[in-house]
């Protein structure tokens, strides 16, 4: 993701969304399967937090890319959330429009979906 999304997403950086994650959830969830830790709310708490900081930074990058990836924009927020986040441009009106006619569902792949592949 970060070759498409950008943004920061060193693991070893804490306080970050990326950094945070790898700590309190990822490493943790290691720490529980392989170590045999015993968790306590605390970590639920934390493991938590981690994912929807994580969410919330995939969310981010990707709406500053939604220009380069408005399908994926689509899904993931919905006409009402782009709207309410100012990110129902006109492009991206003319894009579902598009969609509305397209020969097979709109998250399928292009070629299962049979349409051109810059659809």
């Amino acid at each position: 993701m970060p070759s498409k999304l950008g943004g920061q997403w060193d693991v070893t950086r804490g306080g970050t969304a990326v950094g945070d994650y790898w700590e309190k959830l990822y490493l943790v969830r290691n720490s529980i399967v392989h170590a045999g830790l015993e968790p306590h709310g605390g970590h639920a708490e934390e493991a938590q937090e981690g994912y929807r900081r994580l969410r919330d930074h995939v969310e981010e990058r990707l709406l500053a890319k939604s220009t380069l990836y408005p399908r994926s924009a689509l899904v993931r927020f919905g006409k009402e959330r782009l709207e309410a986040r100012g990110f129902l441009t006109r492009r991206m009106r003319r894009l579902m429009n598009a969609i509305a006619g397209e020969p097979g569902p709109w998250y399928w792949p292009f070629d299962t979906a049979g349409r051109d592949q810059d659809a």
